[in-house]
């Protein structure tokens, strides 16, 4: 049953593998067939993506689709498009793969592909990387990836470009009626795994001890609350976008100190650290800045158990 599974909806009866992009070659075809099918897909080397491994363990599994969007909004630390691919899904968690593809990599792309799939999740590439424990492994080719499921080509879809004009694709009846069905084919498996573990998840809350259940209640509390501070964050930096500008032009070069929180509010910043030199020289460096109108201690400076000095600066742009 599961083999017939696997070849009823393996990526080959659907999709073509039509391209691979690599550093050294650029975007190649490797797909000669003329007969044309749903959508492509573009292999990506792994030296020309960035990747990261997060693992969500202890959390609610409704929360997981918030929890990813919350991820793409962050974790990226250049600009490019982010795909994700679950590759493990329980009722304890979940394992998440990030990719991000720079912007110049994915325009030559988009033009021919719908889809992208990474050859690796291994840490070898000259691009920045956050694998969280994770080890090399095996690079995947056409033929092995033509065999997967198209279950996971989930969330590894090529967003159209923003300027780029909207184009009526003109589907046969035969096309809508396979993608109707396939539509309604996932949405009947999914539907039943998910309140398969939906029902699996409560039954083994409430046979479990009053303190498991109490801490479940507690980690599901500080993910909303972590999503919530997410949220505020950005709706902050849209309504004020000049204060984050400002703070990070701050020049405090020559100085040894260390910032252990930045609260930020629609005049300025109140900056919370410590230093191995003088508080007081970074509060006059800082009044010397032209983006500044006000600097001053919100606290008396004092002296922590290294003997470092603890510091409270409010700042006020002008």
């Amino acid at each position: 049953m599961n083999n017939y599974f696997n070849k009823l909806f393996s990526i080959n009866n659907y999709f073509s593998i039509s391209h691979h992009f690599t550093e050294e070659n650029g975007f190649v075809a490797i797909d000669k067939s003329k007969h044309k099918k749903f959508a492509n897909i573009c292999l990506v080397n792994r030296s020309c993506y960035w990747h990261a491994k997060k693992d969500y363990s202890n959390i609610n599994l409704i929360e997981l689709p918030k929890l990813i969007k919350a991820e793409i909004k962050q974790i990226a630390p250049f600009e490019g498009d982010i795909f994700w691919q679950i590759e493990r899904l329980t009722i304890q968690g979940a394992i998440v793969h990030y990719y991000v593809i720079p912007n110049q990599i994915i325009d030559s792309i988009r033009p021919k592909c719908q889809f992208i799939f990474p050859e690796s999740n291994g840490s070898n590439s000259l691009l920045l990387s956050l694998n969280e424990g994770v080890s090399s492994e095996s690079v995947i080719s056409a033929e092995q990836l033509g065999m997967k499921n198209i279950f996971s080509l989930c969330g590894l879809f090529i967003k159209k470009a923003r300027d780029e004009k909207v184009i009526v694709q003109k589907l046969t009846n035969k096309m809508l009626f396979l993608l109707a069905s396939i539509s309604i084919v996932s949405f009947v498996l999914l539907s039943s795994v998910y309140l398969s573990l939906y029902q699996s998840y409560y039954q083994d809350a409430t046979l479990a001890n009053k303190s498991a259940v109490e801490n479940a209640l507690k980690v599901q509390r500080e993910v909303k609350a972590r999503y919530q501070s997410k949220k505020d964050f950005d709706e902050f930096i849209a309504d004020n976008p000049n204060v984050l500008s400002l703070f990070s032009s701050l020049d405090l070069s020559g100085y040894t100190y260390e910032i252990n929180k930045v609260h930020l509010h629609p005049k300025g910043v109140k900056i919370t650290g410590t230093t191995s030199q003088s508080a007081t020289d970074i509060l006059a460096r800082l009044i010397q800045e032209s983006v500044v109108k006000e600097a001053k201690f919100s606290r008396p400076v004092s002296k922590n158990r290294a003997g470092d000095e603890v510091f409270v600066i409010e700042v006020i742009f002008s």
